[in-house]
């Protein structure tokens, strides 16, 4: 909490985020939006590229995983939104 310049460990609900680099986020209101990004397969040997959405409220803290309908592009790892 930042007005009493403590760090809190808040329980999520839900399941969230796999490791990952690269990827984008953005806080919007209450809500961070985690999207794609890279990384390991469970053997280590192979590179995963998401094209994945997560949602975590911070208000409540429930975490929503979105399913997204477009093809993945395994050039681009990283995108970038202003």
């Amino acid at each position: 909490m930042l007005a009493l310049q403590t760090w809190v460990s808040p329980t999520i609900r839900g399941e969230g985020p796999p490791a990952r680099e690269g990827h984008s986020a953005a806080v919007v209101g209450k809500r961070l939006y985690i999207f794609g990004g890279c990384g390991k397969s469970a053997d280590n040997n192979n590179e995963l590229y998401y094209n994945d959405l997560y949602i975590l409220n911070t208000g409540d803290f429930p975490t929503s995983y979105c399913q997204l309908g477009s093809k993945l592009v395994h050039c681009k790892i990283y995108s970038f939104c202003i």
